[in-house]
């Protein structure tokens, strides 16, 4: 099943034995040891992100109210704790470049560093969007989506130099799908929700449980339903013409693979209303 507010599917297994009271803030001179030690801790703060972020009333919300938000002073600490986790990254490029270690290609950065970046900013919105707005808080943060998308499509086409232009890949680590999702579901912006569909599209993989047609299918059905036409008949242009009742809120699927009719079982809700909404996507 493809939880795909993080939850489950982004979120590493972790034991939580470092709260935020023990938190262990470095010196500014500080630097994280390898692209391998700086994604491991930013997995750990995605796995609190999304803890602290998906409350259970969020998960499927049929209230009209606002769930309870997360506690201020944890939300607080943990912005901070992504604002530290970007100084140790920095610090440890700078250091890499200075020391001849720095690996950049003549068609760009690394994928991985460009990877994290992503991620690490995908999180950051996340986290911010909670608010009185529910779903139209995420049309403040149109700038960085678009950043993301960028990011988004330097790692695809990095990965695509790699594996060759059509051959489908598996990997059993989580990289760009969940970010490529985010961008589409929660970025109402009509070229940049497309841009990520595009990118999607480019080419099947498979990370952890994240398929790329099955992600880019679901997305192109919850844009068809949040931009679909109005009382005059014209399609929405922009994110402001997409009113919070429209928006999907909470959204997850299953693949079903049975009697040679294999098809994506989605379940969802729209911001503010009540009820849950099923239907079936055929493959």
């Amino acid at each position: 099943m493809q939880a795909v507010l993080f939850l489950v599917d982004w979120s590493p297994t972790e034991t939580e034995t470092q709260t935020t009271a023990t938190y262990h803030y470095p010196s500014p001179d500080d630097a994280f040891e390898s692209l391998d030690h700086a994604a491991d801790q930013l997995q750990t703060l995605v796995a609190r992100v999304m803890r602290l972020r998906n409350t259970a009333e969020q998960m499927l919300p049929t209230a009209k109210t606002l769930p309870p938000p997360p506690p201020l002073h944890s939300k607080v600490v943990l912005l901070g704790q992504l604002k530290t986790w970007t100084r140790l990254f920095e610090n440890m490029l700078q250091r890499e470049q200075v020391g001849g270690d720095f690996y950049k290609s003549d068609l760009g950065n690394n994928p991985v560093e460009t990877l994290l970046r992503a991620q690490h900013k995908t999180a950051w919105i996340f986290l911010n969007s909670y608010g009185p707005g529910r779903e139209l808080e995420y049309d403040a943060y149109l700038p960085h989506f678009q950043q993301c998308v960028a990011w988004a499509d330097e790692v695809a086409a990095a990965h695509q130099r790699y594996s060759g232009p059509s051959s489908p890949t598996f990997t059993p680590e989580i990289g760009i799908l969940p970010v490529l999702y985010i961008i589409g579901a929660k970025c109402r912006h009509p070229a940049v929700r497309r841009e990520a569909l595009r990118i999607l599209l480019r080419q099947p993989i498979r990370e952890a449980v994240w398929d790329s047609v099955w992600t880019a299918q679901v997305l192109e059905r919850v844009i068809e339903i949040e931009e679909g036409r109005s009382e005059d008949g014209t399609a929405a242009k922009s994110a402001d013409q997409i009113p919070a009742w429209r928006r999907i809120e909470a959204l997850s699927w299953v693949h079903v693979d049975r009697d040679f009719a294999p098809r994506l079982d989605m379940t969802y809700t729209f911001c503010a209303q009540e009820g849950i909404h099923s239907e079936s996507l055929m493959l």
